[in-house]
């Protein structure tokens, strides 16, 4: 075994084979190439789709009105807040809650000075993001954002 070479492939493709026939300038191959063409055409390659994949726990932060109470320890302590589809804040944001980034049901809240603020965990159960403890986060624990009306 020792001094063999790895098995390796090479992908040839018909474009490939066309440029080899006109450099070559092998006519009865061209013909060939213009022949398996018409009985097996070539398939269309369309370009992967740019737009976001699918996320329903995205879906259900940028479709819902939410609340976030920002002190628990004091009641009505509370204010709308809008998420905005490019990660920042429309109403409620300002510069404790400036960005927010999602994943896998989790939702992580940025200050404006690049600190995190708060981490927070969708809880179907009762349709809250609620609280998850971070050493990293800077903000009041046990905050909570919920659904009007749920």
């Amino acid at each position: 075994m020792s001094g063999e070479k790895p098995n390796t492939h090479t992908t040839v493709t018909r474009e490939d084979f066309r440029a080899f026939a006109s450099r070559y300038e092998i006519r009865d191959f061209h013909d060939l190439l213009a022949r398996w063409d018409r009985i097996n055409p070539p398939k269309k390659i369309t370009a992967p789709s740019l737009a976001a994949p699918v996320d329903p726990f995205r879906d259900i932060l940028l479709n819902t009105r939410w609340k976030l109470n920002y002190n628990p320890s004091i009641p009505n302590k509370e204010k709308d807040v809008v998420f905005n589809p490019d990660g920042t804040f429309g109403e409620g944001g300002n510069n404790n809650e400036f960005r927010w980034a999602a994943k896998d049901a989790f939702i992580e809240i940025w200050r404006e000075s690049g600190l995190l603020q708060n981490k927070f965990k969708f809880d179907e159960s009762v349709g809250r993001l609620v609280w998850v403890k971070d050493d990293r986060a800077r903000g009041i624990p046990f905050q909570y954002f919920y659904r009007p009306g749920r």
